[in-house]
């Protein structure tokens, strides 16, 4: 594949299962799903995990955090350093 080809990265979050939904059963999962994908050149495509590695630092935000589990300060330095990267969201 060209070193300039694009590559696509994918990720879904969500709950575990519909087998029970809220609000029908009050312990069941949402109706949620969120699919996302980032976009980078396959030239780029060792480096992912040393981005990945210097954000979550930058960040202080230990090994595998959610997000949606980072304080405010610690989003804006995510959102920050991945607006610096050659890639699309």
């Amino acid at each position: 594949m060209p070193a300039d080809s694009p590559k696509p990265y994918y990720v879904a979050a969500g709950d575990p299962g519909l087998k029970t939904v809220r609000p029908l059963d009050p312990t069941g999962g949402t109706e949620w799903l969120c699919m996302s994908a980032v976009l980078t050149s396959v030239k780029y495509e060792a480096d992912l995990s040393d981005w990945v590695r210097s954000i979550l630092s930058k960040a202080g935000a230990g090994n595998r955090p959610h997000y949606r589990n980072l304080l405010s300060d610690k989003r804006r330095i995510v959102v920050n350093e991945v607006a610096q990267l050659p890639i699309r969201l």
